[in-house]
């Protein structure tokens, strides 16, 4: 947990990961697979498979009917306050600020062995990308870093995993620490 004193030099809420809208037709089309999947499973004595696929899917589209959590993002001298994790700059070994049409994120690499990347989505208008390398590069060395053709390939099919990285996206930015809505 982060210490709430520390000096809040930048910040933003935002939330927990880009929402997609669903067509009905999604819902239809992941469901026929799976009960395609699941068939086959029993046809071939494979009921552990079954179990996985059928509580798979469940959970999936339970969690697509979720709405986002807010999360504070805060930039400090130590480290950086993401909800409730705290990044110490020690812990982060390079950012990387990545631009193009649809979005802006920073890329954090950290030196956890399992899940290093932390992507935070950023809305340029509120929270400038310039802005956001100006804060960070007098703590974090600016090394580039890009999202994984994995990950890109399961966004443009409409899937997050908030499990594997944070994505989050800023809806409204202030100087000061910032309040929960």
């Amino acid at each position: 947990m982060a210490n709430t004193n520390d000096k809040i030099l930048f910040s933003w809420v935002a939330t927990e990961y880009d929402e997609h809208e669903r067509h009905p037709d999604w819902f239809w089309l992941v469901g026929i697979i799976t009960a395609i999947g699941i068939i086959l499973s029993l046809v071939f004595m494979n009921f552990l498979l079954a179990i996985i696929l059928a509580l798979g899917v469940s959970s999936l589209f339970i969690l697509e009917k979720r709405e986002p959590d807010i999360i504070e993002v805060r930039v400090t001298p130590r480290g950086l306050i993401i909800g409730s994790d705290f990044y110490s700059f020690d812990s982060v070994k390079s950012f990387w600020v990545e631009e193009d049409e649809t979005k802006t994120q920073i890329l954090l690499k950290s030196q956890r062995l399992i899940m290093p990347y932390i992507i935070i989505s950023v809305d340029t208008e509120e929270v400038g990308a310039d802005k956001a390398r100006r804060y960070l590069s007098k703590y974090i060395p600016e090394v580039f870093h890009s999202e994984s053709i994995f990950e890109k390939f399961l966004e443009k099919l409409g899937f997050w995993f908030n499990a594997w990285c944070f994505k989050l996206k800023a809806i409204s930015y202030s100087g000061t620490p910032c309040r929960s809505t």
